[in-house]
């Protein structure tokens, strides 16, 4: 059964490693449940213990809400998001007769500290969040395991993943790593790497950023931790102001999301060299063309997935590099079976498109009915993807000139996702 001290779960509630738990007769240990639901409850509840003073932010608590006539939902938000970011799309994802699961990720989701008046402060704890990419690799996989008890419990019923962000990330690792589990993955401005960066970073240069440049500013910087905007810490001054998530990180947390996101790449990369599809610098070009020649020569099966994808970006986004996002729409349409497209929305979309109460000076528009040509918004599109498999529309192209973040491979002929104003 293990050490009592190594089985002891206080002393875990800042890292998930299951390695460390095999055999130990503890929380850590969800083999012994035989349901999704179960599982996910227990990994939550070791997942959510805190040493932050203020606790778990109520709108950061995962859930799983509504019937599962159809199936099962997963949603997978972004980095110091949490759960409550999906407030618009679990509605009618419920109405639909979708179980709807919320996952709030490993370490995110605690409570700011805050001081109101005139020399207002917010704080957020931010020790729990992981510092190396494997801690989110360790948590997705758990989340795995446990929809796979979904699956063997109800093997009629369709399985969908929808990811944002590092969510993205994620998520395609989950189907990756799991090609049978899925039926469908939808992608919101997934992040392999961010604009500024060379796209299909060289496993040498990440190590070096993430080895040394990151570690070493993080020593020398002025301040400890960084935020993503003043607005994002202004907004939580207010009652219930945005959906929960958490503003501030640190650049070990940068380099953990970095991490995730190359490994992640590697994954498709690998993937894709099976069918003939290589991408990166030289070294992956020549591991790629050598893994696809073995394999022609030793005659191994090339493995697909009937999974259907959709990949939906913004122009500008510096969080994604949209090179990535390229070889990858190339990568799903030689592996996955179901189907496959990708297109951009307009710049105004930016990185947070479907959570307005986090930038109420936004105009959203695309998310009122009664202001969209043909009065189907972003939400609808989702929905339907989600329901049958339906890619969103396209319709022309736009201009990608703005995305020229250091060494971009951009090309100009990304079509557009047909979400547009009336008029």
């Amino acid at each position: 059964m293990g050490e009592g001290a190594q089985c002891n779960p206080e002393t875990r509630i800042r890292t998930f490693n299951p390695t460390d738990y095999e055999g130990c007769g503890c929380s850590w240990d969800y083999h012994r449940f035989t349901s999704m639901q179960d599982h996910l409850c227990a990994f939550w509840n070791d997942l959510l213990v805190t040493e932050n003073p203020q606790g778990i932010e109520p709108r950061c608590q995962p859930y799983i809400e509504g019937e599962d006539r159809r199936g099962v939902v997963l949603l997978m938000h972004g980095a110091t998001a949490c759960a409550g970011w999906w407030y618009l799309l679990k509605p009618p994802l419920v109405a639909e007769g979708w179980m709807v699961v919320g996952t709030t990720h490993i370490g995110h989701g605690r409570a700011p500290w805050i001081r109101h008046g005139s020399q207002w402060e917010v704080t957020d704890f931010t020790d729990d969040m992981p510092t190396r990419g494997q801690v989110f690799i360790d948590y997705a996989d758990e989340l795995n395991e446990a929809m796979k008890k979904y699956k063997r419990a109800n093997p009629g019923k369709e399985m969908v993943i929808i990811g944002h962000s590092i969510g993205g990330a994620l998520s395609t690792h989950m189907t990756l790593a799991a090609p049978r589990l899925w039926d469908r993955l939808m992608l919101l401005n997934p992040f392999f790497s961010p604009a500024f960066l060379p796209a299909h970073l060289d496993f040498a240069v990440l190590r070096a950023v993430t080895g040394i440049i990151l570690p070493a500013a993080q020593y020398f910087s002025s301040t400890e931790t960084q935020r993503w905007s003043e607005g994002c810490d202004a907004i939580r001054l207010q009652p219930n102001g945005g959906h929960g998530g958490m503003c501030h990180f640190t650049l070990l947390h940068l380099r953990a999301w970095l991490e995730l996101g190359r490994f992640v790449q590697g994954e498709a990369e690998n993937v894709a060299a099976e069918h003939g599809v290589f991408t990166g610098g030289i070294t992956s070009r020549v591991w790629g063309v050598g893994h696809w020649a073995t394999s022609r020569v030793l005659h191994r099966e090339q493995h697909t997935s009937g999974v259907s994808t959709q990949i939906l970006a913004a122009v500008g986004d510096g969080a994604v590099q949209n090179a990535n996002l390229h070889f990858l729409t190339r990568a799903f349409h030689a592996w996955a079976t179901g189907g496959n497209s990708f297109c951009n929305f307009p710049a105004e979309f930016t990185h947070n498109f479907l959570a307005p109460i986090d930038y109420p000076w936004v105009d959203h528009w695309w998310l009122d009915r009664n202001r969209v040509a043909g009065g189907r918004t972003v939400i609808d599109h989702m929905v339907g993807f989600v329901r049958d498999g339906t890619h969103v529309p396209v319709t022309g192209t736009l201009d990608l000139s703005q995305d020229d973040g250091l060494m971009t491979l951009q090309d100009n002929s990304d079509g557009r996702c047909d979400v547009l104003p009336a008029r």
